[in-house]
């Protein structure tokens, strides 16, 4: 069966809130030059869940969501809401099916001379719905959020945190279905990111609204997504149930991302000490990354079995997302026998690398 028909066919079971298929999109230089910001990407978000789409800066993960409500046009593919082909519609109806999609960003975009009531009506006021019924919504969402008490504020006395609860209230103004949140809590400190976290999966949970969370954060997404997709070079590389990826991360992308969730360091006397090169040096000092997919007999024991009792851990971390365990190491090993060591844990898939020797 060709692909398109695959998608036809799980569209037809109305699984999915979101659908790109084979979309790109094509930007040209003044000199001719072409960037594939977003290159082929097919992507089906279900219904009700809080998805993840992570990338490092220049990923094309902000132009990405940009194609999924038609901000930007894409070159080429299609992209569907709730079963709608956006690229089908005409202009007006193509505003109000925008409606369904609510938006918040990374740097709130707040009108200053509004205050907290003022932006959050403003959506409303622009797609005309009566006076009474603003009100009565405006001031029920900014509850939602918890900012009843700054209602008649303006955002310049507002915290981060308390710009983005406007921001979200505002998103939620005409009861969209999708929530699509760009970098959201990447201007917050980790107190704010917590609570807005925890706010919109609040939400999700509650009206289940979907929600597509773009972030350069696998700490954002080991939070709070039920499945992710990673973004590199424009291209989609891997994409699954978080706890999938993180226990059996198929491509080096992912297990890089996977990997900045844990910290293992050495301690800073040792670190000053280390060098690249390995002549004349006594020790190596390698550190390890390990998931559910990696053999689960304690590895510095199968180690020590095989090389005899050389392995000593210098730090350890382990981490749990969805269920799934996974974690770093930092070990050291004679000098004489790293490369072995390195080639011994790929063959039982856990990564490592030599930090350096001493």
């Amino acid at each position: 069966m060709a692909e398109n028909d695959v998608l036809r066919h799980d569209a037809g079971k109305e699984r999915y809130m979101v659908e790109l298929r084979n979309v790109s999109k094509i930007y040209h230089t003044p000199k001719g030059r072409e960037i594939r910001a977003v290159d082929g990407v097919t992507l089906l978000v279900p219904k009700g869940k809080i998805f993840g789409v992570i990338g490092s800066s220049g990923a094309g993960k902000s132009t990405l969501i940009r194609l999924i409500n038609v901000l930007e046009r894409p070159t080429s593919g299609e992209v569907l809401i709730d079963g709608d082909d956006l690229l089908a519609l005409p202009e007006r109806e193509l505003s109000r099916k925008r409606r369904s999609v609510g938006m918040i960003f990374q740097q709130f975009n707040l009108l200053e001379s509004r205050t907290v009531f003022g932006n959050v009506a403003l959506p409303m006021e622009l797609a005309g719905v009566p006076k009474e019924e603003r009100v009565k919504r405006a001031a029920k969402l900014i509850a939602r959020v918890g900012l009843s008490d700054r209602i008649r504020q303006y955002p310049e006395s507002l915290s981060g945190g308390q710009k983005q609860r406007v921001a979200i209230a505002r998103a939620l103004a005409l009861s969209p279905k999708v929530l699509l949140s760009d970098e959201a809590t990447s201007a917050l400190d980790p107190a704010n990111t917590e609570a807005i976290l925890e706010l919109i999966r609040t939400i999700n949970r509650e009206t289940g609204i979907t929600v597509i969370l773009i972030t350069h954060e696998m700490d954002v997404v080991k939070s709070i997504c039920d499945e992710v997709a990673i973004i590199s070079g424009g291209k989609l590389v891997e994409q699954g149930p978080v706890r999938e990826i993180f226990s059996r991360p198929k491509t080096e992308v992912a297990k890089e991302f996977i990997r900045t969730t844990v910290t293992t360091k050495l301690p800073s006397d040792l670190e000053e000490k280390l060098r690249k090169d390995p002549d004349g040096a006594e020790k190596a000092y390698l550190r390890i990354f390990f998931t559910a997919d990696s053999e689960e007999s304690p590895l510095i024991h199968a180690a020590s079995e095989k090389f005899g009792d050389l392995f000593d851990i210098i730090s350890s971390g382990i981490e749990t997302s969805s269920g799934v365990k996974f974690g770093s190491e930092i070990i050291s090993c004679p000098a004489g026998i790293s490369a072995a060591a390195v080639a011994f844990l790929a063959a039982r898939h856990v990564s490592s690398e030599v930090l350096g020797y001493v």
